[in-house]
């Protein structure tokens, strides 16, 4: 034998379930049109060409996060091989253009030997 529910507990339990059935199936719809239109932005966004804007020469707006980061851990080696750091120095020459590979090659602002060799003083 089973039990019988009760008309007035049984619609009212049913009724939430199929809400809760209807909301659940509208959420999973529009996460898939999300995930798809997405996709189809990304793949828009590959054959387009990007179009990239320079910064005005020498300012620092053209230097980027992972150059600072850089630019201070060769200071701080500079302050092992050299005897100071010179980050402002490194700061300003990236900042005017002067590529990385040639940043430690040029004169420290300190004491203007290069900036790879070790101190006079």
């Amino acid at each position: 034998m089973y039990p019988v529910i009760s008309p007035i507990i049984g619609w009212p339990i049913v009724a939430a379930l199929s809400i809760a059935a209807f909301v659940l199936c509208d959420i999973g719809i529009r996460k898939k049109e999300s995930e798809r239109s997405e996709k189809q932005n990304r793949e828009v966004g590959q054959t387009q060409e990007r179009r990239v804007i320079e910064p005005q020469k020498g300012s620092l707006n053209n230097v980027t996060l992972q150059d600072r980061k850089l630019l201070l851990s060769w200071a701080l080696d500079m302050q092992v091989k050299h005897g100071h750091e010179d980050f402002k120095g490194l700061l300003a020459d990236r900042a005017s253009g002067i590529p990385l590979n040639e940043l430690m090659s040029k004169n420290c602002s300190e004491c203007e030997s290069p900036r790879n060799q070790k101190s006079k003083d």
